[in-house]
């Protein structure tokens, strides 16, 4: 498990090339659950939803929507700015230099750090911003989606059934970590009966939860801080956040 953090980690000074390439990776993963299949094939993944973000706003009707649909709804703001501060200090940590004792339960605190709040988000406020009827952004996915392909999919992820199971889970807190054949899953459980719902590779929880940074940094960086700047640590959090995301 020695290389488990580096197999995941991206550092804050990575460029959108050195992301993609990190992207396509997770991508792939997802893809062969039929989930995003064709923004896996793309070369550069994360710069072309970066670039369909900054296409939304380039109509001003549509910026003084988003904007108007801010002030009426600034959670939906405020709270991908709070998950990108909870990640940028996920990404600080480090389980390596724990005592050997607790090094093994570090580790997987380590990942649910990262998981629980990308999971919250999910069924709060950015799944919102994708399916409310009142969100510019869900209304103009709906009517001219093929201009909007990455961001379409990513909406269309997060109405995937194992991608609802997994954020019902581990927002509510019902799944348990298990090790079968050498392999570490999540194991998703109704949290009535304890049957299992869902069994998922650490890997593929990690990808995720990597579509949700994907989809809240570029939101964040790309939208809402040219619609309605301010003055947060939005850069600094969401490049560190990266680095607890792959």
């Amino acid at each position: 498990m020695d290389d488990e953090r580096s197999n995941y980690q991206a550092e804050t000074n990575f460029s959108n090339h050195e992301k993609d390439l990190l992207f396509r990776l997770m991508l792939q993963v997802l893809s062969r659950k039929g989930i995003g299949r064709e923004w896996a094939k793309s070369s550069m993944p994360f710069t072309q939803l970066l670039d369909e973000c900054s296409g939304i706003i380039q109509d001003n009707d549509m910026k003084a929507e988003i904007k108007n649909y801010l002030t009426k709804y600034p959670l939906a703001q405020d709270s991908i700015e709070i998950m990108l501060a909870s990640y940028a200090m996920s990404a600080t940590g480090s389980y390596d230099d724990k005592p050997l004792s607790i090094r093994e339960i570090a580790r997987i605190g380590w990942h649910l750090n990262r998981w629980i709040p990308t999971a919250l988000l999910i069924d709060g406020p950015l799944g919102k911003i994708f399916k409310d009827i009142n969100s510019p952004i869900a209304q103009i996915l709906k009517t001219n989606y093929k201009y909007y392909p990455i961001l379409s999919q990513i909406r269309d992820s997060f109405n995937n059934n194992e991608f609802r199971i997994f954020r019902n889970g581990i927002a509510h807190w019902s799944f348990k970590w298990d090790v079968d054949g050498g392999k570490e899953f999540v194991e998703i459980l109704d949290w009535e009966t304890g049957r299992i719902q869902l069994k998922l590779e650490v890997i593929e929880v990690e990808a995720f939860h990597t579509i949700v940074f994907a989809a809240a940094e570029a939101l964040d960086k790309m939208v809402f801080q040219y619609v309605n700047p301010r003055n947060v640590v939005s850069e600094t959090s969401a490049e560190g956040g990266l680095s607890g995301s792959i």
